[in-house]
């Protein structure tokens, strides 16, 4: 699962990968590391969830606090 939060321009600026193994592993710049920002934006939520794969959930800035600082940061 990812938690991205994103810029108005759509760029992530922080990021949270929650794996099936319950590690959560954060990232706030792009790098080599195993969890890194993309260099693109982020397409529309409505792109995202027209992929059968994927489903769009919208947290609060609250929310993502809360699993930022629950998450380790990349390694």
């Amino acid at each position: 699962m990812l938690f991205e939060e994103v810029d108005e321009q759509r760029y992530e600026t922080r990021k949270v990968h929650l794996y099936a193994d319950g590690r959560m592993v954060r990232t706030d710049r792009v790098s080599d590391l195993s969890t890194s920002l993309a260099w693109v934006p982020v397409p529309s939520e409505d792109e995202i969830a027209s992929q059968r794969e994927f489903e769009v959930l919208t947290m609060s800035a609250e929310e993502f606090e809360e699993i930022w600082r629950k998450a380790t940061d990349a390694s």
